[in-house]
Formats: C-alpha cells, structure tokens, sequence
C-alpha cells in the first residue's frame, strides 16, 4: 500500500489510478495515487482527473461532485442489499443503533442472528443460577464481617466501644457530605459564550454558528466512505445529526459509535442543509461536549 497523498485533497492515498489505462504498468511516470474518495469520483462518475484537480479549488463544485458519489454510493448500498435478499440473507429494518455513510448516510443493515429455545432457556439458567450464589456468598461474608465485628467490641476495654462508636457516627456522618460536595462539583457543560439550542429546534438555525444540546440515539459508520453519523432522534431522516468525516475521524481517542450512544451532549458548530436534514460536520473532538465529563474524547 502507497503511503504518498493525494495530489487532489492532500489526503493519504492509498489507491492507484493509472493514467495510461494499463495496470500492469509500474512506471510512477503513468501512476496516480490517489485518496478513497478522489479515487471513486473518478472511477464511479468518470471525472478526468483534471477536472477532479480543478473542482477542488471551487467548493460548489466540489460539493456537487461530492453529492454525486453519495448518490451513487446509496444506490450501490441498495443494489447490494437487494442482491443478498434475493440469496435469502435476511436482514433487520435499520435498528437505527450503530452507523451511516457521507452526508444522508447509507444505512447498512445486518443479519439477524437468532438462538434457539433450548439454547436461551439454559443461558437464562445459569443467570439466575449466579445471581443467587452470589447473593448468597454476600450474605455470608457479611454474617462472617458482623461476627468479627461483634467478637471485636466484646474483648476491647468498657472504654474503647464508646470511642469506637463516636469515630463510627462521626465518619458516618460527615462521609455522605464529603462525597456529596465531591459529586456535584463537576459542573453538567463548562461555561460557553455560544447560543445553545435543542436538537429538535437546530432547523431555525441554520447558517449559524450555534451549540446544539440534546442526547445521541443512534450511531452509525459507513465502511465505504469512513463516515459518522450521530443522530438525535430515531429514525433519523428529517431530524438533526452530527457527521464525522475520515479525514477528522482520526484525532478521537474513543470509539466515536460506542462512547457517544445515549450520551447527553452538546456539539458546537455551523449547522446546515442536506437534502433538508440540519447537520453539523464535526472535524475535531473538541466540537463535541458529553455531560459532566468534558471532552473525553480529545
């Protein structure tokens, strides 16, 4: 796999494109490395590359292009699903519950993996099973704690119980306060001079740089594009989302599908139109702030 970028967004490439029409030409002279993306728009929608080098410097044509490619990566996605319903691959109605593709999102659904009878009765056994011999070892060990506690007070000296009793009452009731004053002292978002507004209201907003507030439902990830999706509401189309390009996916540190599903969060950013659906493309993990915690994912 080249390691050189992209000569069209500057992205790693990591795919040829042969100028000559000739793939077994291995003369870097007749060669273009080229980006995932770049690399489809010219072998999808059959753009010269040239005109691919000159659409990047215009970005409503760039835009258009991209538009283009998400058209087709859509049809392509519903060519596939319907190829494998016909082999008699069945699969589930969008669980809308783990990922998307560019910005409308090609939803990818995945098999149905049923158990049988026999099989769930006897894992929902053993559960029960292991939650009552763990039940019932707490209960032992605290008898076990209680008796050591008891045989304790009983050999100290007529004076000590009362000391022990007096440190007991005052640690158990200075404790609470303590974690108390400890647990309300992260603050629920860390002051903002933005507008904040709710997700089922970003549609009045659109053109602003505004922070939308509300909790992530559904997440999705295009293996096509390196897409994803954050969506607000379930089903998603029509309703606010947040959209994670590649090329800013890289600088999060957790897993943007796992860590952000049904977080209360709030993501600052310009919202806009596409294909009537208010989003915001998110390019850095400072854009997205979950509840108490910050940006956890810087």
């Amino acid at each position: 796999m080249a390691q050189y970028p992209c000569p069209v967004c500057g992205d790693e490439a990591v795919e040829p494109y042969f100028k000559n029409g000739n793939p077994r030409n291995e003369s870097r002279r007749n060669v273009v490395w080229l980006c995932y993306g770049c690399n489809q728009l010219v072998k999808w929608l059959g753009v010269p590359l040239r005109e691919l080098v000159e659409a990047r410097k215009d970005p409503t044509r760039w835009e258009e292009l991209q538009d283009r490619w998400r058209a087709e990566d859509r049809w392509r996605s519903e060519y596939l699903k319907r190829e494998r319903q016909k082999q008699g691959i069945h699969f589930d109605e969008a669980p809308l519950s783990k990922t998307r593709s560019s910005s409308e999102a090609i939803r990818r659904d995945r098999p149905t993996f049923k158990m049988n009878g026999w099989l769930t009765r006897k894992i929902a056994a053993a559960t029960i099973l292991a939650m009552v011999v763990a039940f019932s070892a707490g209960i032992g060990v605290g008898f076990y704690i209680g008796q050591i506690r008891t045989s304790i007070s009983v050999t100290t000296s007529a004076s000590a119980p009362l000391v022990l009793l007096t440190s007991a009452v005052t640690s158990t009731a200075t404790t609470p306060l303590s974690f108390h004053s400890s647990a309300t002292s992260a603050p629920e978002w860390l002051p903002t001079t933005n507008q904040v507004v709710s997700w089922d209201q970003a549609s009045n907003y659109v053109g602003q740089y505004v922070t939308v507030e509300g909790t992530i439902v559904y997440t999705y990830y295009s293996s096509y594009s390196g897409t994803y999706f954050l969506d607000f509401h379930n089903p998603y189309q029509g309703y606010f989302a947040a959209v994670i390009f590649s090329s800013g996916s890289g600088s999060f540190t957790c897993s943007i599908t796992d860590f952000y599903l049904n977080k209360e969060v709030r993501i600052t950013g310009t919202i806009s139109l596409y294909q009537g659906q208010p989003q915001i493309i998110v390019s850095s993990p400072s854009q997205i702030e979950v509840a108490y915690m910050g940006f956890p994912c810087s």
